[in-house]
């Protein structure tokens, strides 16, 4: 593996976390509309979520402070992003309630 890319390993994990959330979210909200029961998915995406983004808020600070400026501003727009499908999944929520 080239040297170069391997700081940025830790972001793929997490980004690959948050699409897995965003995929239990999507189904969550799916089953809500078709009135299933949702909680064997929403519990284990709301976890998913909170550690992920945890992690993230954790790590932040210590990108910045080791000069690791890359992995601060992709941790970052993760965080951005996980905001953004959060607001949508809200809005899904609003309408079905």
């Amino acid at each position: 593996m080239d040297r170069k890319l391997h700081p940025i390993w830790p972001m793929f994990a997490t980004a690959n976390q948050l699409v897995a959330a965003l995929a239990l979210l999507t189904i969550s909200v799916w089953l809500l509309g078709t009135k299933r029961p949702a909680k064997y998915t929403l519990i284990p995406c709301i976890v998913m979520l909170c550690i992920t983004l945890g992690a993230l808020l954790y790590e932040i600070p210590a990108f910045f402070m080791g000069g690791q400026y890359l992995l601060s501003a992709i941790a970052i727009m993760l965080l951005v992003l996980a905001g953004f499908i959060l607001q949508e999944a809200r809005k899904a929520w609003h309408k079905l309630y």
